[in-house]
């Protein structure tokens, strides 16, 4: 049974004061998060110290302070088989953006405000960056994410781009744009 929309509207647009005993919610989460604290959180439920809700539990392997040389080979062998144009194994430049790109999308429900936009170019087409963007955030969330098809046409990106954020979605692909496409809406600027 649906509450009456107007009763909706109210209760999702009332001060918190009105609701004492409901926690504030910042989000809802399907991935492992990292707490304030730079632990993990990993268990489904509502967490306190970063107000998201996660979907799902996590059963994980207590986290040393300093990754371990296993830890980095098990991640570097998920990226490992990628065709990145500089090929110098773990010290590559984009192996280490993928990284940064994975880092980020795992801090993202916890920044308030802008995060950087990552783009992955590539040298020719059939190179594995659409599967490059759906391991990562597939890492990050533990959910594959869904893509959406890029466009040429500057009004249908700005489409797309609102759809992402209307959606709430923490992690959004747009696949295939074009060198030369004017894809930067206004929403994001």
């Amino acid at each position: 049974l649906e509450p009456p929309e107007k009763l909706l509207d109210t209760v999702l647009t009332a001060p918190m004061e009105y609701f004492p005993k409901v926690p504030p919610l910042t989000g809802i989460h399907t991935g492992v998060l990292l707490g304030a604290d730079g632990n993990p959180v990993s268990r489904a439920g509502y967490d306190a110290g970063t107000g998201m809700y996660l979907t799902k539990s996590y059963d994980l392997a207590p986290v040393p302070e300093h990754p371990t040389a296993a830890a980095r080979t098990l991640l570097y062998a998920v990226f490992r088989d990628f065709l990145f144009a500089d090929s110098s194994g773990e010290d590559s430049v984009d192996y280490q953006n993928t990284l940064a790109a994975l880092v980020t999308a795992v801090l993202r429900p916890l920044w308030d405000g802008p995060v950087p936009i990552w783009v992955v170019d590539k040298n020719s087409q059939r190179t594995g960056g659409s599967l490059l963007q759906t391991v990562v955030g597939t890492a990050a969330f533990g959910v594959q994410q869904a893509a959406m098809p890029a466009t040429r046409r500057k009004d249908e990106i700005d489409k797309i781009v609102r759809t992402i954020i209307a959606e709430d979605r923490v992690y959004g692909m747009i696949d295939n744009v074009e060198v030369g496409t004017n894809w930067t809406p206004e929403v994001l600027l």
